[in-house]
């Protein structure tokens, strides 16, 4: 069975689901601590008399695969790597300010993708790409009778970024099996409205606009807004509003006959990597689980003038719950730039939900919830309560932070308020508008200009030549330091696991691509 379902995981979820929408988890807090001792191991001598190497505070043991016959020691190829840098690199600095003309600005020409480029129809006309949407959903329809699936998300796109942005993400999806989707529009584009609502039955649209909604529509979002006591500021604000839409797309999938339903983002992709289809994967969960939740994979730019983020970004940071305990060590140790995890936002994933599930509702950004019933109770679940079950086989791609173009959209759609004035300061930004530091450091650059938001994208997002970490400093104490051979570097923590490659959606989008000519 292809569930993570076991009393230990039934116990995280729990300790995860908290009565707020506000949910988010940093997985990586713990590995602060971590990361100010990471030098510090310990020679040990297993029971072969074979010496190893273990952190002081941690039972993992880093296993050495280098009598395997054409084997490489991974663990002592990063070892050595960064003692390598530490010792020589001159690049260093007390601040990750002074790095800045150290590190490469690669661009997509430099990895050799900017042929992807020739291949996508951005000019195309909206009708023509409307009418494939159609013609692909109608294709489609065989893998669809395993399950009816949907989408619930909330936009804000203009008519351009729904074109160039939304519409691949629709394709995608629809090529993978979704039947539907559900989406909640706050932007103040009368014609992305059109786009969307010409994709009509395949795309359902509710508004939190008047201009937009109708007014049965806009009069139940006001209610909701009045009784729900959380910030009307920046991502507080979002997050309330990503909960009316889901309630909403909840009660609109379960009025049209729809089976299960997820909630992600039009940055994200949820991608199998068992079946064929996304209905299969839902097909194969036993009638005992309500709920399912799927592990986000982070995209690492590798290039700082990505456009295109699904066609030109496959590298991607893993999550802990897919990491070898050995791998884990390293994940504090390759956090880039002032993020203060490995990964950038959040760690907990994504989840869907069987629309048939008695009370369900959404919980927060990343979960379902509902109360305890009888058809949920199996030899894990003797109780029967609610339970948010970790796939193993199906993931989320998450492509965040792929266009340097996006630290100033992000800074002015999240504290509005705030952007543009010279007297503000970090603490506030955090406080009125922020759940993430990295995302106040991100609006700080922003708001301090346009050469100083690509500065500040390349030094926390672009893993290129020169890019800054933190390292022990050689008098004591920490500095920061720029990663060399990056290439090498980027194979290493792919072979160990921390970064992966998934190039299916660039291979799908590219095919609608050469089908649209």
């Amino acid at each position: 069975m292809p569930l993570y379902h076991t009393k230990q995981s039934e116990k995280q979820v729990s300790e995860l689901d908290t009565p707020v929408i506000l949910d988010v988890l940093l997985e990586d807090r713990e590995q602060e601590q971590l990361s100010e001792n990471r030098l510090h191991f310990v020679d040990v001598t297993d029971t072969t008399g074979v010496r190893k190497k273990r952190y002081h505070d941690n039972e993992n043991l880093f296993h050495s695969v280098s009598n395997v016959p054409g084997g490489v020691d991974l663990y002592g190829e990063i070892e050595r790597y960064w003692e390598t840098m530490v010792s020589s690199n001159t690049s260093t600095g007390r601040t990750i300010e002074e790095l800045a003309h150290v590190q490469h600005r690669t661009t997509v020409k430099d990895l050799h993708l900017d042929g992807i480029r020739s291949y996508i129809h951005s000019d195309l006309d909206i009708q023509k790409r409307i009418e494939f949407v159609r013609s692909l959903h109608r294709r489609q329809a065989p893998k669809r009778q395993h399950a009816k699936v949907c989408i619930a998300a909330s936009i804000a796109h203009d008519a351009e970024a729904f074109k160039l942005s939304v519409m691949p993400w629709i394709q995608y999806h629809i090529e993978m099996g979704v039947d539907a989707f559900y989406i909640m529009y706050d932007g103040k584009d009368g014609e992305a409205v059109e786009m969307i609502t010409s994709l009509d039955p395949i795309v359902k649209m509710s508004s939190l606009r008047p201009e937009f909604a109708s007014k049965e529509d806009y009069e139940e979002f006001q209610k909701f807004n009045e009784s729900t006591k959380v910030s009307d500021e920046g991502n507080y604000e979002l997050m309330k509003k990503q909960k009316y839409g889901a309630q909403w797309a909840i009660k609109a999938a379960q009025q049209d006959g729809k089976d299960w339903i997820i909630q992600i983002d039009p940055d994200e992709l949820f991608l199998t990597t068992r079946y064929s289809s996304i209905p299969e994967v839902f097909h194969s969960v036993p009638s005992s689980v309500p709920a399912m939740r799927f592990m986000n994979f982070e995209a690492q730019v590798e290039a700082g003038d990505v456009k295109y983020p699904f066609y030109e970004v496959n590298l991607f940071r893993a999550p802990k719950f897919f990491s070898t305990p050995e791998a884990i060590h390293y994940r504090s140790t390759f956090k880039q730039g002032l993020n203060p995890g490995f990964v950038y936002l959040y760690a907990n994933g994504k989840s869907a939900a069987r629309l048939s599930a008695s009370g369900l509702r959404q919980y927060g950004p990343h979960y379902f919830n509902g109360p305890p019933h009888q058809s949920y109770i199996s030899e894990d679940n003797a109780k029967g309560d609610w339970t948010n079950v970790i796939s193993h086989e199906s993931i989320i791609l998450h492509y965040t932070y792929c266009d340097p173009n996006e630290v100033t959209k992000k800074a002015k759609l999240s504290c509005p308020q705030l952007f543009g004035r010279k007297d503000v300061d970090y603490d506030t930004v955090k406080k009125e508008c922020f759940i993430l530091d990295i995302d106040a450091h991100a609006f700080m650059a922003a708001n301090a200009g346009e050469e100083e938001a690509i500065s500040f994208f390349y030094q926390n997002f672009v893993y290129s030549e020169g890019a800054p970490v933190r390292c022990a400093a050689k008098r004591g104490g920490y500095t920061w330091c720029a990663l060399h051979d990056i290439e090498r570097l980027k194979v290493l923590l792919e072979r160990v696991g921390l970064f992966r490659r998934f190039t299916l959606p660039q291979h799908i989008l590219i095919q609608h691509e050469f089908a649209l000519i």
